[in-house]
Order: structure tokens, then sequence, then C-alpha cells
């Protein structure tokens, strides 16, 4: 992304290694901090930096289940 000038990314993992990236990233996460498969995680990448926005929301699926309950 970067060579080409930029924009958005979307990156597919697994949970146990989305949480050893925050923790590498950010100290101040625990070193196992129970990302949940299926959780988004919102990295941000600038200037050489990568800081962590969102770890591990799954309120889409709070979202979903009101959603289906309702049917």
């Amino acid at each position: 992304m970067e060579a080409a000038g930029g924009g958005n990314a979307l990156v597919v993992s697994h949970s146990m290694t989305i949480g050893t990236f925050a923790y590498l990233l950010d100290k101040s996460i625990s070193k196992n901090p129970e990302v949940d498969n299926g959780s988004v995680t919102v990295v941000e990448y600038e200037k050489g930096q990568f800081t962590i926005q969102i770890l591990g929301d799954v309120s889409y699926r709070k979202v979903g289940a009101k959603i289906l309950d309702a049917k």
C-alpha cells in the first residue's frame, strides 16, 4: 500500500496472531488479549508507525443479534 501511495488495506488473520501483533506494538496490552475470532481490530500505519485504533471489537455482533432476534 505504501509503495502505491497509501490507502486502506484489509488484512484477515487469526486471533492469536492479531493479539501478538497488538502486544508487540503496545506493551501495555497483555501478551494474550484474548481477541475473539471474527472480531475487528483497526491498526493505522502512518510515517513508519503502527498504532492500534480498535482492538477486538465485536459490537457488530450485538447489532446482528438484535436483527436476528427481531425476526
